[in-house]
């Protein structure tokens, strides 16, 4: 992606590989420069070219310089578009990467799509042009730089009418850096005591090697609020705990991670504009809150592939200067893809809220939400259960006046009272009982439809913060306390560990009080409840692979036959 800097510098920032649990990864580093311009590019490639009095050129001219976009002019950007696009001409076969197409290929590689070209700066008089170029070491020696100085001098003389200078600048790339360690092998099953520690130390120190929490290294905790279903309130939930966590004297940062569907500048009207400081995003700040969301950078639809939503992400949350803070709140995109998983890996979440509705459909994806934090490792902590039921309050109020009015008898009366107090469960049962049943998740909380939540939303001005003292105010500062309740639990309470010993073919429980139980895993794999668990049609040598905790009392088994299993 394109990069333009304070300076009108358009820099095409390269990747590089790292493995995160054994997986290789790309990830591709940006400035925030290119946050904040991103929708301005995308306008001006769709757009014809803008008037000097457009909307845009007047904000520019009025914003202070240390906002980036003052600095950045639409021409500049068409300019550095059009030397790019000649650029992805040049090509050379010793730029082919190793182990990719050999040197002398049909087709080499450009020096734009491998990154190589680290700025594009335009003159301040529009008519000069300077492009750096940095080559690697191998490439330059074996004479890559003549005949590519050679090659995008004539395109960009023939190319560019309007370049009356034309500099190039061709840098060696310094050596990379060397291979990381193979990863230790994992710990074996009943070979230590102390085998589930070592083996989230490694998870912890993978990801502090990952460079991605610059901007969360004096955050606390990180919290995901997510579900897998869209339209079940989990921004409002989001919203509102952060604001609920406030109020207890926790400082606490929310950050809206859906970069396609952003919600947060609407749910919290916040003053001012967003400002960059050196590479870090500067947050707004609202309600006791310090907040994030690509809404606040780009307030229309901005377009993009999800390969290029996932640095956003990681812009979002890694290079915000967020400064000391309690809970980082992260309000998260329904489903269970690309941003989920850039989250669990890039960043210690400490634990996850789950946000649901009571339809069957809802708890379907609420199981899924819970299956995929537990194949990351991140604990589910509490659920929200919203749209709860129907109260007829409006009716109730005008009761009295039709019962009047139609001189209706007083058993009717009180009839009509008692059912217009009944909660009218549209979206069917609630389904908190079931989840603490099954994951021992017991911070569970339910609220109802209420007319004013919506109205708060709509008004950016959070439930919490406009009726302290409602009743969805209780139920998020319930949540609040439940919340930090379950993260002080796990961090001081010792989880039982689960060995199991191949030789004698059992699984050992080692509990916190120093005893100990023992189980088969042909009796342990009875006990699953999944419908694709077959009791009777067991493999006789089935074994488990591994166990991972989740929730609060539930471990996640896998098997060798590939079941898995939640129990």
């Amino acid at each position: 992606p394109l990069l333009i800097d304070a300076h009108g510098c358009t820099r095409l920032w390269a990747t590089r590989q790292r493995s995160v649990h054994g997986c290789e990864q790309t990830h591709t580093y940006m400035s925030p420069s290119w946050l904040v311009l991103a929708a301005a590019a995308v306008a001006v490639r769709l757009a014809p070219a803008p008037s000097p009095a457009s909307a845009v050129a007047r904000a520019a001219a009025s914003r202070p310089r240390s906002a980036l976009v003052a600095q950045v002019s639409s021409a500049a950007l068409l300019k550095q578009s059009e030397v790019l696009e000649l650029l992805s001409e040049a090509a050379d076969p010793q730029l082919a990467p190793p182990g990719t197409a050999a040197a002398g290929a049909d087709s080499p590689p450009d020096i734009v799509s491998l990154g190589l070209v680290r700025a594009v700066r335009i003159g301040d008089d529009s008519a000069s042009v300077t492009v750096q170029v940095e080559l690697p070491r191998e490439a330059a020696e074996a004479g890559a730089e003549g005949r590519l100085r050679e090659v995008c001098t004539q395109l960009l003389r023939e190319g560019l009418p309007w370049a009356a200078e034309v500099e190039l600048r061709f840098d060696i790339a310094p050596p990379p850096p060397p291979p990381p360690p193979p990863p230790p092998p994992p710990p074996q099953l009943g070979d230590r005591a102390d085998a589930a520690d070592d083996a989230a130390d490694a998870i912890r120190e993978m990801r502090s090697e990952s460079g991605a929490e610059a901007g969360v290294g004096s955050v606390g905790k990180i919290v995901a609020v997510a579900s897998c279903k869209g339209g079940v309130g989990k921004s409002t939930t989001a919203v509102n705990l952060a604001c609920a966590l406030a109020a207890a004297g926790r400082r606490v940062g929310l950050v809206d991670v859906d970069v396609h569907g952003p919600s947060l500048p609407t749910m919290v009207r916040a003053e001012g504009e967003l400002q960059v400081d050196g590479e870090l995003l500067v947050p707004l700040e609202a309600h006791g809150l310090k907040l994030m969301s690509m809404g606040f950078i780009n307030p229309g639809a901005l377009p993009l592939r999800g390969a290029k939503v996932t640095p956003i992400v990681q812009q979002l949350i890694g290079r915000t200067a967020w400064g000391e803070l309690d809970y980082l709140i992260v309000d998260m995109p329904p489903g269970t893809g690309d941003v989920q998983l850039t989250l669990s890996q890039d960043f210690e979440v400490s634990a996850a809220v789950l946000v649901t509705t009571p339809q069957r459909l809802s708890f379907v994806d609420v199981v899924k939400g819970v299956e995929m934090f537990d194949k990351v490792g991140i604990p589910t902590v509490a659920v929200m259960e919203n749209m709860a039921g129907l109260r007829l309050d409006a009716a109730s109020e005008r009761l009295e006046a039709i019962g009047a009015a139609h001189s209706l008898p007083p058993a009717a009366m009180r009839e009509l009272r008692e059912l217009l107090r009944e909660e009218q469960p549209v979206f069917g049962a609630s389904h908190v009982q079931r989840l603490r049943d099954m994951w021992g998740i017991s911070a569970s909380f339910s609220l109802p439809l209420l007319p004013e939540l919506a109205r708060a939303a709509d008004a950016g001005v959070p439930s919490f913060v406009s009726q302290p003292e409602g009743e969805a105010a209780g139920v998020y500062r319930q949540l609040a306390a439940a919340l930090e309740g379950e993260l002080e639990r796990l961090d001081a309470a010792p989880r039982p560990e689960i060995l199991y010993l191949p030789v004698e073919r059992r699984i050992v429980i080692a509990l916190a009080d120093g005893t100990q139980q023992s189980i088969t895993p042909l009796e342990l794999r009875r006990l699953c409840r999944s419908p694709a668990n077959r009791p009777d049609a067991l493999p006789a040598d089935v074994e488990p692979l591994d166990f991972v905790p989740t929730g609060n009392y539930a471990v996640s088994v896998r098997w060798s036959d590939g079941h898995q299993s939640l129990l």
